[in-house]
């Protein structure tokens, strides 16, 4: 978005589902309940609400995060910054389909919580009111799409969700968190410098299905009839869920290097940190993911496809992002 003199005011709080809006014995909750039990959010913000779904976020599809980009990217005019609340089992990669295609430098926020509205101690109204603090603060401003929960801010990228139960579960391995939120501010204490948002080459303004990219883990003694019947799908891409370092299984290993379809295969590693250092370990149709995992690298090759499936440029693309 090419920005103006004019800055709007408010920020657009868009609700999901997930346990954030949820209770132990009820289920889900309305958005606008959700919201609505949080008066605090006036203290930081002149805020609207979207209801966007009710869905627990293993429930979201591909369909789900378009609509969302959509909505974002048809509202710039409008807010100065979005917070979005989610469940966490998908948090991370609706945040990495977003920060590879919203097109605004303003703060994109998702949050949710561990615990049920109802449980003692319940996290979601604290995370609620440090996301709008962070999509308020001056300092959020071209970070890219942010995830906040714990009092701890994350990008996108680099984010994993890395306990089913405690309240530090979204961690990021490798690099750590990009800040924090204290009491009285908002403070960053490194930058994000992989592209992102309005400096990426992805436009889903006029897409109407995201290509079809399906994602298959390796174990030991995989067979080769599920490898076969996975690799002859009618899907537009793969992705490979190695061991470390983009290491196969023998019977995956003699198919990888043997590749050399139109469709594009990437491999990615199932260890949390490093990344895979050799880009020619297989066939000319293999691709090496890097030191994205397995559900992101999935995330940007459907993007990638929506571009151009020559192989260069696929390459080319996962070296910069």
């Amino acid at each position: 978005m090419s920005q103006n003199t004019f800055t709007p005011e408010k920020i657009l709080i868009i609700t999901t589902g997930g346990t954030i809006g949820s209770t132990s014995e009820a289920g889900n909750i309305r958005g606008k309940s959700l919201i609505e039990s949080v008066p605090e959010i006036a203290r930081y913000a002149e805020a609207d609400h979207y209801e966007f779904s009710e869905k627990g976020s293993s429930k979201i599809t591909p369909a789900d995060w378009l609509r969302l980009g959509q909505l974002i990217n048809g509202s710039l005019e409008k807010y100065r910054g979005f917070v979005i609340t989610h469940g966490t089992d998908s948090m991370e990669e609706t945040a990495f389909f977003l920060n590879l295609t919203v097109k605004s430098e303003f703060p994109v926020v998702l949050t949710g919580s561990m615990r049920p509205s109802d449980f003692v101690s319940a996290d979601g109204p604290a995370n609620v009111i440090n996301a709008v603090r962070v999509a308020e603060a001056p300092a959020s401003l071209g970070q890219g799409v942010l995830i906040v929960m714990n009092d701890m801010i994350s990008c996108a990228r680099d984010t994993w969700k890395t306990d089913d139960l405690r309240l530090q579960s979204f961690q990021s391995p490798s690099f750590g968190h990009l800040g924090v939120v204290d009491p009285d501010t908002v403070v960053y204490y490194r930058q994000v410098t992989h592209l992102h948002t309005k400096n990426t080459p992805f436009d889903i303004s006029g897409v109407e299905i995201l290509p079809r990219v399906d994602l298959l883990s390796d174990f030991t003694g995989l067979s080769p009839d599920i490898i076969k019947n996975v690799f002859d799908l009618p899907s537009d891409g793969l992705v490979l869920q190695s061991f470390a370092g983009g290491r196969t299984s023998a019977n995956v290993h003699a198919k990888l290097e043997s590749w050399n379809s139109g469709k594009p295969v990437l491999v990615a590693s199932r260890v949390p940190m490093g990344r895979i250092p050799s880009q020619d370990m297989y066939g000319d149709a293999v691709f090496i993911a890097a030191d994205l995992p397995a559900n992101k690298a999935r995330i940007l090759l459907m993007l990638a496809l929506t571009l151009n499936d020559e192989h260069v440029n696929i390459k080319e693309l996962f070296s910069r992002f």
